[in-house]
């Protein structure tokens, strides 16, 4: 079963973080992809590019570069219609894949051929693999990914492998600042997507205060109304699902310190 990894860089992107995120996906690999597509997001530094050409002289990568800097929606979309197989894994430039990730999705995959999406659990790290003992873990079932939808992203996005065909069907990644990933997933699921996630860790993410407070203040406020407005105006959510969301923004607000404990203590395990 062949498949491709999606990957998208942009300028603010760490050159160590990127190389070892690169590293992880194809040399650490047991089961390695056939194509990983690259999408350089508008003009990056010279230390990025670098990498991205040695690993190219060694890996069978695609790059696809956009002229200016257009977002992590825009990227993905370009990205994924350059993809060459069905099967699609997505990967930061900044996470770092265990070594049996993708023979772990492929395996099931092939179980579960009428399976759609697979993701998983994450694992935060901050200078070292390990050194927080903190996991990100989400809903296992079809039917309990669908009910979690309704009230957060039932994927950690970064673990996602998913079908194309079925991903284009939906529409596509889309521009949507800081929610491109839950908007694919709503019309994905109303599309009638068939999901699942492992209960193993697939990806080991850096994880931090400063992640959290980038979920903070006024500017991610506006962003969070705007999405979920849309998403309501598209029929994706109803009107109870719609207050609750303008609820849950006013703590974009509080103060970081705040919203760093209780995002410890909610989505933490």
């Amino acid at each position: 079963m062949q498949f491709s990894v999606l990957i998208s860089v942009y300028i603010n992107d760490n050159p160590l973080f990127l190389k070892m995120a690169l590293e992880s996906v194809y040399d650490q690999q047991i089961l390695k992809p056939n194509e990983i597509v690259i999408v350089i997001d508008g003009d990056i530094n010279k230390d990025n590019l670098d990498i991205i050409l040695e690993f190219k002289s060694r890996a069978p990568v695609k790059i696809v570069k956009l002229k200016i800097n257009s977002g992590l929606g825009t990227a993905l979309h370009y990205g994924l219609k350059e993809c060459s197989y069905e099967y699609v894994f997505r990967m930061d430039a900044d996470d770092i894949s265990i070594s049996n990730r993708f023979l772990k999705q492929i395996e099931f995959f092939k179980r579960n051929p009428s399976v759609d999406i697979l993701g998983g659990t994450i694992e935060e790290f901050k200078d070292n693999i390990g050194d927080l003992s903190v996991f990100r873990k989400v809903p296992k079932s079809h039917k309990e990914i669908n009910n979690f939808l309704k009230w957060r992203s039932p994927f950690n996005h970064v673990t996602v492998g998913f079908k194309k065909s079925s991903i284009l069907k939906c529409g596509s990644f889309l521009s949507m600042i800081s929610f491109e990933d839950y908007y694919l997933w709503f019309r994905a699921l109303k599309s009638g997507c068939i999901t699942h996630n492992l209960e193993d860790v697939l990806v080991f993410v850096r994880g931090s205060d400063d992640m959290i407070g980038r979920r903070h203040g006024f500017t991610y406020y506006k962003r969070e109304l705007k999405f979920f407005s849309i998403a309501y105006r598209e029929r994706l959510i109803g009107l109870g699902n719609y207050f609750y969301f303008v609820m849950r923004a006013q703590l974009r607000l509080v103060p970081k310190f705040l919203l760093v404990k209780l995002y410890n203590r909610l989505l933490r395990n």
